[in-house]
C-alpha cells in the first residue's frame, strides 16, 4: 500500500442526523489524524488486525489504511485508497447509525452541460443506463476530452439515463472528480491543489442545486 497520497481516492458524501457522531473520526479514537496542508481536509491513518475489505491478499499481522476527510457541518466527504474502504470503516466504527447520503441530480447536470456550454466544467465521461432496448443493451460508458462536443452523444441522448459523470476543468482539461447520483465520489490526488479543486467543485454543485441533502 502506498504511503504518499498520490493516486485515486474513492468514497462518498455522507451526512449524520447526529452531527457529533462523525467527530469520533477526528478525535483520535480511530487512529492518527494529521493535517493535509489544505484547509478543511484531514488525513486519517487507521491500523487494524482485521482487514476492512478482502482483496485476496495473504494474511498479515496488521493492516493500515489511509483516508482523506473533508468535514462540513453534519456532512463529510470520506474517501479511501480502495473501493469500499470508507464505507467499511464507517460501519466498523459504529458510525452507520443515522447516516444518509445526498441525492445528486446527475441527469439534470448532464442535460444542462450538454445543452449549454459551461465556463467551468466539461464532461470527460458519462455513465448511463440505456432505455428502450430491454436486456439487450443495458448500460453505456462514454469517455473523451469533452463528451458533449461529440455528435454521437447528442444522437443517443434521448436513450440515456445518466447516473455518473466525470467533470473536467474547462481551462486545463484536467479531471476534477467523478460523482454518481448516490453521492459516490472518485478523484485523483496529484498534489494539494486537487483537494481544493474537489472542494470548489462540490460547493459549486451544491450551490447550483445538483446536490440535495435530505
Amino acid at each position: 500500500m502506498r504511503r504518499d497520497l498520490n493516486g485515486s481516492w474513492t468514497g462518498g458524501l455522507f451526512g449524520w442526523r447526529d452531527p457529533t457522531a462523525i467527530r469520533k473520526v477526528l478525535d483520535g479514537t480511530l487512529g492518527r489524524v494529521a493535517d493535509t496542508g489544505v484547509r478543511g481536509w484531514v488525513k486519517l491513518n487507521y491500523k487494524t488486525t482485521e482487514p476492512l475489505i478482502l482483496l485476496g491478499q495473504l494474511p498479515v499481522e496488521s493492516y493500515e489504511y489511509v483516508f482523506l476527510i473533508r468535514m462540513s457541518g453534519p456532512h463529510a466527504l470520506f474517501v479511501g485508497e480502495e473501493a469500499g474502504a470508507a464505507e467499511a470503516l464507517i460501519q466498523r466504527a459504529g458510525l452507520g447509525v443515522g447516516i444518509f447520503q445526498p441525492r445528486v441530480h446527475i441527469e439534470k447536470l448532464v442535460t444542462n452541460l450538454a445543452e449549454k456550454p459551461d465556463d467551468r466544467f466539461l464532461m470527460g465521461a458519462v455513465f448511463a443506463r440505456i432505455e428502450g432496448f430491454g436486456n439487450s443493451l443495458r448500460t453505456i460508458s462514454l469517455w473523451g476530452a469533452d463528451v458533449a462536443d461529440a455528435e454521437m452523444f447528442h444522437r443517443i441522448r434521448h436513450n440515456l439515463a445518466p447516473y455518473r459523470v466525470e467533470l473536467r476543468d474547462v481551462a486545463t482539461g484536467t479531471q476534477l472528480l467523478s460523482i454518481s447520483s448516490r453521492g459516490e465520489v472518485v478523484f485523483i490526488y496529484d498534489g494539494p491543489r486537487a483537494l481544493d479543486a474537489v472542494d470548489q467543485t462540490l460547493k459549486t454543485l451544491s450551490k447550483d442545486g445538483y446536490v440535495e441533502w435530505p
